[in-house]
């Protein structure tokens, strides 16, 4: 059985966020995508401590198209080396899985 598998990336601007939310989905690689923000982000960066306001993507689809994301997000992404990271939830209500796995699954 497949199951819903939500996904997480950064990006600088609201405007680049919807962007991306927008292609995904034209796309058909995911069924939503919450763009959530604006928050600090504090990393390390090159030896260097940076402080940036971002933007969180949280990307939800069906299990599987982990990888054709990566590659997709890769080729849209404004940073040079963007976070994407994964997690498959142990427990989705039916109705919101069909959905979900329905509108964004291309395998």
């Amino acid at each position: 059985m497949n199951k819903l598998t939500i996904g997480w990336t950064t990006v600088p601007t609201k405007e680049v966020g919807l962007d991306i939310a927008r292609g995904l989905i034209n796309a058909n690689l995911v069924a939503c995508v919450h763009v959530e923000g604006p928050f600090t982000a504090l990393f390390n960066w090159n030896g260097e401590l940076e402080q940036a306001e971002e933007y969180k993507l949280v990307v939800k689809f069906g299990s599987g198209n982990e990888e054709a994301i990566e590659k997709w997000l890769k080729s849209h992404h404004p940073y040079e080396l963007p976070q994407w990271y994964v997690m498959t939830t142990d427990h989705t209500s039916k109705e919101y899985l069909k959905w979900a796995t329905k509108t964004g699954l291309k395998t």
